[in-house]
């Protein structure tokens, strides 16, 4: 049993169930949130505080890729057929010459 169980039934109540819910939770969770609130600002603003002096110290480290492709070279209208038919001829099992 926690603490809100007990002194309901010390007091003689029924907490108040809205979807299945105490309010009372939800109340005491917002309390306790607001008695905390100087620490959790605490903490969030060391924590940020901290992560940026990390970032600062930190080497910087670049990577970087490149793929170089040789130039496309202009093909005349012969030597364009004369490749078709070179793998045409491969398919066959024959060669041109």
């Amino acid at each position: 049993m926690n603490r809100v169980d007990v002194e309901e039934k010390v007091a003689g109540t029924e907490p108040e169930v809205a979807g299945g819910r105490n309010k009372a939770d939800l109340i005491e969770l917002l309390l306790a949130l607001a008695r905390g609130k100087k620490a959790i600002l605490k903490v969030t603003i060391t924590a940020a505080l901290l992560a940026t002096i990390v970032s600062f110290l930190l080497p910087k480290t670049y990577t970087a890729t490149s793929t170089i492709l040789p130039p496309q070279q202009k093909q005349s209208a012969l030597n364009s057929m004369l490749g078709q038919i070179g793998a045409i001829a491969g398919l066959s099992g024959g060669d041109l010459a």
